[in-house]
This record gives structure tokens, sequence and C-alpha cells, in this order.
């Protein structure tokens, strides 16, 4: 493989610039023309007939990447979206105790903080002292959500943490796009670490944000996740741990992949000089 110079597929991708759909009313029928794979038709399908409604509502934003001749290589949209961490599941002795600890919490009377001192004793014994403590404060947690439904029983569901979040959609190519040149390095690999991480950067300057994360819609062999695999590899998102995310009915067979947005940042410059290693093991 001859060498391809990453400043100079950086540079030639300067050119490419990110616009919302509906800012330009020529975008109307410029999207008509979009076309991908088989695989990405549902992709197109919501382009052509669906985004510019959400995209005037406000309920996703669409961006279209296109080069300096006006031509649409690539399409994506952002929405905000949201992540969080499910109170601790428990073993039975440790329900046995926070329990315990609850009961007595929600009927104080003139002997509860000696019922809690002697209770606390126990915990101590059978755990230490950041166990003990850990379990108290769950039950102080369940106390307070319990208030909490009772203030607000229509509206609100307690959890242990919540975490902000971009939510990235649709990323998808033009097949009929044919004006990039280094076949070495694919287009969406270009566009995802020069156009989309900067614009979700962009972003998280003027709203506070932790995480962005995608559904891999992947439907290789189940044995191995093509898909997943690239979007770990190429784009640094990987399987959640402690966090959860909500999922629609539509994402259901989908994997749910992740990725710091601080990590996000340190990517960008990371990935190119992996690329750099890649190039100077193949030559």
């Amino acid at each position: 493989m001859s060498f391809i110079s990453i400043k100079e597929i950086r540079t030639f991708c300067q050119q490419y610039t990110c616009e919302t759909l509906t800012s330009n009313p020529k975008n109307k029928d410029a999207i008509l023309s979009f076309t991908t794979t088989e695989y990405g038709e549902p992709l197109v399908n919501y382009l052509q007939n669906d985004a510019w409604k959400h995209d005037v509502d406000g309920k996703t934003k669409v961006y279209l990447i296109k080069d300096s001749k006006d031509e649409i290589a690539f399409y994506f949209s952002l929405k905000c979206g949201l992540l969080y961490k499910k109170e601790m599941e428990l073993d039975q002795e440790k329900e046995y105790y926070v329990d315990s600890i609850y009961k007595i919490m929600e009927n104080t009377t003139d002997t509860s903080q000696h019922e809690l001192d002697g209770l606390y004793t126990d915990v101590l014994a059978a755990f230490d002292v950041k166990g003990a403590t850990e379990l108290f404060n769950i039950a102080k947690s369940r106390i307070e959500a319990k208030k909490d439904q009772e203030r607000d029983p229509s509206k609100t569901t307690h959890v242990a943490e919540c975490y902000p979040a971009i939510e990235l959609m649709h990323y998808c190519k033009n097949t009929s796009y044919k004006g990039y040149k280094y076949t070495e390095v694919p287009l969406g690999f270009v566009l995802f670490w020069e156009v989309v991480v900067p614009q979700i950067c962009r972003i998280t300057e003027t709203i506070g944000c932790e995480y962005v994360y995608l559904f891999a819609a992947d439907k290789s062999d189940r044995s191995h996740h093509r898909l997943v695999d690239h979007y770990r590899n190429a784009y640094k998102f990987d399987s959640m741990t402690d966090a959860v995310v909500l999922k629609s009915d539509y994402e259901t067979d989908c994997y749910t992949l992740t990725q710091d947005i601080s990590a996000l940042k340190e990517n960008r410059e990371g990935i190119w000089k992996e690329r750099m290693e890649d190039y100077e093991n193949d030559e």
C-alpha cells in the first residue's frame, strides 16, 4: 500500500461542512437523490419522508454533510438523550438489612434512633464500615423516593443517578456520491471524526453532556457482529456497563454502544495516530 499522508486527508476533508436539513429549502429536493445499500434503506426512507418534519419540529436535528460543490456525501442526526443508573441489586442478606433500616426510618418513634443504633451495630458486624454506610444510604434513598412519588405520583421515576447524553442517529452514506478519492481510508471514518465529532463537541460547549450513544442495527451473523465491531474499532464506541438507556420498540434488536464525551475528544486525535501506525506497518 502506498503511504497516504494523514495531513493530506484531513486537509482535503476541511471542505466538508454540515448544515441542518431545513436550513436550505433546496435540500428538500436534493435528498430525493440520496441512495444507500440495501441494509440502509430504512435510513433513506426516514430522510426522504420524515426527517424534514422532525427537524422543523425540533424532535430531531438532521444534518447533511456536503462537499465544496454542495453535493451530499452523508447525513446524520442528533437528539437529546438520557442514561441512568438503577439502584444497586442486593443479595438476600443485604436486602433484609435495608428493609429493616427502611421500616425503622419510615415509622419514626421515640425509640427509633436507639433501634437504628442497634441495627447499625449488627450491620457493621456483618459488613465493614463502607458496606454498612452503603446499606443505610440505600434505605434513605428509598425513603426519599417514596416521598418524591407521593408528591408527584404520575411523573416521577426514581433512579440512582442520571447522565445527560446525546444520541447519534441515522449515520448514513450516500452511495451516489463520487467526490471522494482516498479509497484507502473509508469516507465514513473520515467524516465521523472530522465533521460529526466536532459538531457534537460544539453542542457540548453550550449544554452539559457526559455521553454520546447510538443503537447499532447489526444484521450480521450472531457469532460475529461486524457492525458492532466496526463502531468499536473505528469510532471507539463500546457496550454499556452500569448505565441504562431508554430504548423504543423500534430499536429492540439493536446493540447499544456508548462513549464518554471527554474520551471522544481525545480519541479524535488518537485515532489518526493509529491510522498512521497502520500505514507504516503495511509499508
